[in-house]
């Protein structure tokens, strides 16, 4: 199995999400965890950490000044979905891991396909109106 070691990022919090594959991640003198696919951890940036395994994934490196959410939306098809922040978001991060995605903010139309990054500035908590005629992932990156 493949080993490898996290470079270390004192003053920032880091949150790390599988998107395919799976990992176990070390975090020397705090604990270990078995990651799959959408499952997320959150550590420090200074802690000395390594993983074991081969997997594709979503990384959130932030100053320990802000406060971010990382998670992961899956919709079946013919889905209407509204995506509200948790709060006022100053940056919003949309990444589809799956299908193609309809959005619309602020009366201004998106189209997100698998592998797009949308970023989004200043959102507030205005509603996203989201919809696709088949299944879609989406990750979701909240910064405030």
């Amino acid at each position: 199995m493949k080993e490898s070691t996290f470079t270390s990022l004192p003053g920032y919090n880091r949150k790390l999400m599988i998107l395919e594959g799976e990992i176990s991640i070390i975090h020397e003198d705090q604990y270990n965890k078995q990651l799959k696919p959408f499952e997320v951890d959150c550590f420090s940036g200074d802690w000395k950490t390594t993983s074991i395994g081969t997997c594709t994934d979503f990384n959130v490196m932030c100053s320990a000044s802000l406060q971010s959410e990382l998670y992961h939306l899956a919709m079946s098809s013919a889905s209407n979905y509204k995506l509200k922040p948790k709060k006022a978001c100053n940056n919003l991060f949309l990444y589809a891991t799956s299908g193609t995605i309809y959005l619309k903010l602020m009366q201004v139309n998106y189209v997100l396909e698998k592998g797009n990054l949308l970023h989004i500035e200043n959102l507030g908590e205005s509603p996203i109106s989201m919809n696709s005629g088949n299944h879609f992932g989406l990750v979701v990156v909240e910064i405030y």
